[in-house]
């Protein structure tokens, strides 16, 4: 337990601290597969994970709070409400009228958005370790959950919800994605996970690549993984193959690479 403590403190420490190495292993370069369009300073240590749907953003913030938003991407427009977390807000996604939050020590967090000025907390789930990431299939919340590995809760009932399957991930678990009945799990110095969610209580994986960093996040774009990969930056990867992921491409970004989402053609990255 000390030592499994003392490795959480690690990972706290590595997301708190941009400049942290986490890890280096030399290979062979791949040509960039799209420009640097631009650089949006933005003040604080950034916790990417926007959920858009419909019009709507929600943000979680890196403190004990969401923010619901109107649109889903534009730097001049103020929150319609703050709903405030017990934990640390790292990452949300939406499943229907409900959002659903990786509050770090605190679990998943069910909040009910059907007006978007009140939003309210339906029900929590406490996991076992810390959630950093989650994702939305059906009626499960997928929660990435640290050394405790990627959850599957059933949320079909909002004010109940139950776990009703592990995948234990080697590592640190950081951030899960959706494709299909595909969960995407990065999974820090284990890299990226393909583990087929398609039955609930038995998830398995069907596929893997040691990333050359840390993937510390991840977002799908067509038959494209994207892996932010710490100090070696986004890394493309072919999932069209599922048992035999393999890199297409990267991009050396100037800070280490913490998180990525897609939005329609763009690539955004929290550097």
């Amino acid at each position: 337990m000390a030592l499994k403590a003392l490795l959480s403190l690690a990972c706290i420490l590595a997301l708190v601290s941009p400049l942290a190495s986490l890890r280096t292993r030399a290979g062979p370069p791949l040509p960039p597969t799209a420009p640097l369009l631009g650089v949006e300073d933005v003040a604080g240590v950034g916790y990417p994970s926007l959920s858009m749907a419909k019009g709507m953003g929600l943000e979680p913030t890196g403190n004990p709070r969401l923010t619901v938003t109107d649109h889903p991407i534009d730097a001049g427009i103020g929150g319609v409400s703050i709903f405030d977390t017990p934990g640390i807000a790292f990452s949300v996604a939406l499943a229907g009228n409900l959002a659903l939050v990786a509050d770090f020590h605190k679990g998943l967090r069910v909040i009910q958005l059907s007006s978007l000025d009140r939003p309210r907390e339906l029900s929590f789930y406490d996991t076992p370790d810390l959630a950093r990431g989650v994702a939305a299939y059906g009626n499960l919340a997928l929660v990435a959950d640290g050394f405790a590995g990627l959850r599957l809760i059933d949320i079909s009932d909002p004010r109940s919800p139950r776990d009703v399957g592990l995948f234990d991930v080697p590592g640190f678990v950081f951030g899960v994605v959706t494709s299909g009945n595909l969960a995407l799990v990065a999974g820090g110095v284990a890299g990226l996970r393909v583990i087929d969610i398609s039955a609930q209580s038995r998830p398995r994986e069907v596929g893997f690549l040691d990333t050359p960093g840390a993937a510390l996040g991840v977002a799908v774009s067509g038959s494209l993984a994207l892996v932010a990969d710490a100090d070696e930056g986004l890394r493309v990867i072919d999932i069209s193959d599922p048992t035999k992921p393999r890199e297409v491409g990267f991009l050396d970004t100037p800070g280490p690479a913490i998180g990525v989402s897609a939005y329609g053609s763009l690539v955004l990255l929290a550097d």
